[in-house]
């Protein structure tokens, strides 16, 4: 039969331009590209009243009552559900989409997608009647979900698509187990169509979502402005909590999940490089709602939905917003406010969410090896900040690793405790090592970068790495990009002030708690994790003292590698799943030989001592020089093995060499002679002489021997032994 209204009713609709959605129902719409403005909805009531949800387009009084009295001698055929298509299959040409109500197992319309001879498409409401007739026409009362017939039972995540095709197209891909870069991903929802996608988000029957109970609800804009505009019809429309994914400029515009993946997403062996689901995540629960004034007069009363209250938190101290699903997004007040602004009736949400009790928490912590989150500790409820890498391991070739490494750092010793450090701050986030790294070398291009950069950047996850200028390590009063993060990276450390450089780090590599000092914030203690990795093309680049224990500063190469080879690394780290292979080589180098212990000092290493004689003064160069003098001696046969010195002795060299024997300030101390000392390789003794045979000047001396034994003797059972020490002279 054909869809008929009383004369009066059709020449309403004629009159105000509206479409005809089924008996009761009807819009003005204004038509723009392949989407539609509503302008108006009209409805007709059980008893023949007709209203219009925009004033400017309601009937006239004499229409409204002509069309009440025709439509009370009306009896229209009611929309039922039915057991199969076949008869709707003999009057259609499309493809057809079944809408099963779940309860029942019955169809309570189909949708079909026709193809239209412009090449677009028409998607077109069929229903069953009351009198055993398919019509054209929506059903009655709100419209359904388009979902799969089988039920995965209570408890179900659920992603909505625009449309039946996209939700179809979906659950099929699933079933079959189709090759697709987000499978595992999509298979932890089921997946459901709206009806009129972004342009009917509030005729929606959202009674049907609510009684699935889902554990989580997604809705999934296409990629043009009305879609991602319907989020945040949704989002009021559902009340509940619910989260957007958007696509963004990766994907073509008005794309959806039913279309191929956009090829540049795939490297060229066919490796997929695009973004996650979980990475296009973003929070979308309406955040308020309004209730009438308990006065029963007055403007009605904003206040925070429980579902938004639940998600979001508020932490006293510092006094940030944060969401439980993303709880490294740290947010002030008015950042808070930005984005939530668009699902919520007021511009301050912050002033209503700091009433609520339940959303307090109160401190931030970054501790790696927690799950991140919200806990409850004994100083009271705590948020964990640190979100872990989304880079998976995966066994592979680690020969482009391995190459890279060997060619950036020559020495084979150097380079296998630069790669333990690499490998426990990649396998082992519970692990906070005691001391930094720092590459120099003076010829650019040699993969310094590369390594701070494309390598431990992504395997450490961006979100806890900083990248601080040395201006912002030495001078600046704000130390915001030490907190919550697990990684700096310094590009160029030395620009003249060395020493300022050593001192401004060497408390960031070693303490254990820092008071967070950020602009516009209130300063905050929290835990520091983080692990510096700098650079620079100077030897001078750092001003390290000789018991130096927060630096480890291997032999890198100055030898630069053709375009070529960077070419070929670049593409496999981000092309081939090299940053994927690298994360398994280490886990297993962690096992295989162990990670850095906790509190382990630097290892030393023939730079660092050029380095660190770099920086000598001129009286702890001369006792360098005249502790190699005598090693020559002794190598060269003419002095013995077991010879030793006292520190005193030298002291007394540098006063007589450099101050014309008169004392000085700047006289270096006996401890400042056993540093350098020790930085050449010899031993020191624990006792001090006590023997003024050895002389006045030498009395108190502690001995300094290249063989252990002897620097492990007192002074008494070396002079008993009738041994005396070496007498250094300028002259040597």
């Amino acid at each position: 039969m054909a869809l008929t209204h009383p004369p009066s009713v059709t020449e309403y609709f004629r009159r105000v331009g509206a479409e005809v959605l089924n008996f009761k129902r009807a819009m003005i719409k204004v038509h723009k590209g392949n989407y539609y403005i509503e302008r108006a909805l009209i409805r007709i009531q059980e008893d023949g009243t007709v209203s219009c949800s925009v004033k400017e387009f309601g009937p006239t009084e004499a229409e409204a009552a002509a069309m009440k009295a025709e439509l009370q001698k009306v009896e229209f055929p009611k929309t039922i559900s039915c057991r199969n298509t076949d008869g709707l299959k003999k009057i259609t040409k499309g493809e057809l989409f079944e809408f099963y109500d779940r309860a029942t197992g019955e169809i309570k319309m189909v949708q079909e997608r026709r193809n239209k001879k412009d090449g677009t498409k028409a998607y077109i409401p069929w229903v069953f009647l009351s009198t055993g007739e398919w019509v054209s026409m929506e059903p009655d009362g709100d419209l359904p979900f388009w979902k799969p017939k089988e039920n995965p039972g209570p408890g179900r995540k659920i992603m909505i698509h625009e449309g039946a095709k996209c939700a179809a197209f979906v659950t099929q891909l699933i079933t079959e187990q189709r090759p697709h870069p987000w499978l595992e991903e999509l298979a932890g929802w089921d997946h459901w169509g709206m009806v009129g996608g972004a342009l009917a988000p509030h005729r929606t029957d959202y009674a049907e979502l609510a009684r699935e109970a889902p554990t989580e609800v997604v809705y999934v804009c296409d990629n043009d402005q009305p879609g991602v505009s319907a989020l945040q019809k949704v989002s009021k429309a559902w009340g509940k909590s619910i989260k957007g994914l958007t696509f963004g400029k990766s994907f073509p515009g008005s794309w959806d999940m039913a279309e191929p993946m956009p090829k540049h997403l795939f490297a060229k062996g066919g490796r997929y490089i695009g973004p996650t689901i979980g990475s296009l995540l973003t929070p979308a629960t309406w955040a308020t709602e309004l209730l009438p004034n308990p006065e029963g007069k007055g403007r009605s009363i904003t206040v925070v939905r429980a579902e938004f209250a639940e998600e979001w938190h508020h932490c006293v101290t510092p006094e940030v917003f944060i969401h439980k699903d993303w709880p490294n997004r740290i947010l002030t007040a008015p950042e808070f406010n930005s984005n939530v602004a668009p699902f919520s009736h007021v511009d301050d949400t912050a002033r209503l969410l700091r009433k609520e009790f339940a959303s307090k928490a109160a401190i931030l912590k970054y501790v790696p090896g927690q799950e991140p989150g919200i806990y409850g500790g004994t100083t009271g409820t705590y948020i964990n900040t640190f979100c872990p890498s989304i880079i998976k391991a995966e066994a592979g070739d680690e020969g482009p690793w391995i190459d890279f490494m060997t060619g950036l750092v020559p020495v084979e010793e150097d380079r296998h405790e630069l790669m333990r450090w690499c490998a426990t701050l990649i396998a082992r986030p519970d692990v906070r090592m005691m001391y930094g790294v720092l590459l120099i070398s003076e010829m650019q291009g040699v993969g310094k970068g590369t390594l701070g950069e494309k390598v431990l950047t992504p395997l450490v996850g961006e979100v806890n790495v900083s990248f601080p200028s040395e201006k912002e390590v030495v001078e600046s009063a704000y130390n915001y990009w030490l907190a919550h993060k697990r990684l700096a990276v310094v590009h160029e450390i030395y620009a003249g002030q060395s020493s300022k450089a050593y001192n401004s780090l060497k408390s960031c590599i070693t303490d254990r708690y820092i008071t967070v000092q950020k602009k516009y914030q209130a300063n905050y203690e929290i835990e520091s994790w983080v692990h510096i990795f700098a650079c620079s093309n100077s030897m001078r680049a750092m001003k390290l003292s000789m018991d130096d224990r927060r630096w480890f500063v291997p032999k890198i190469s100055e030898e630069k590698r053709p375009a070529k080879y960077w070419e070929s690394f670049n593409r496999w780290l981000g092309y081939e799943g090299g940053l994927e292979i690298i994360k398994h080589w280490a886990i297993d180098f962690c096992k295989r030989h162990g990670a850095v212990e906790r509190g382990a000092d630097a290892p030393w290493s023939a730079l660092k001592a050029i380095i660190v004689e770099e920086a000598y003064s001129p009286g702890q160069a001369l006792v360098a020089q005249a502790l190699a003098a005598i090693k020559k001696r002794v190598d060269d046969g003419e002095v013995r093995k077991d010879v030793f010195v006292l520190d005193t002795d030298l002291v007394a060299l540098i006063r007589d060499a450099l101050y014309e024997g008169r004392p000085n300030d700047r006289l270096e101390r006996p401890a400042t002679v056993r540093s350098v000392a020790k930085a050449a390789g010899w031993h020191v003794g624990d006792t001090r002489a006590q023997i003024k045979g050895w002389g006045q000047e030498t009395f108190g001396g502690r001995v300094l021997a290249l063989d252990p034994k002897i620097s492990a003797m007192t002074p008494g059972s070396l002079d008993e032994a009738g041994r005396l020490p070496f007498k250094v002279t300028s002259a040597m």
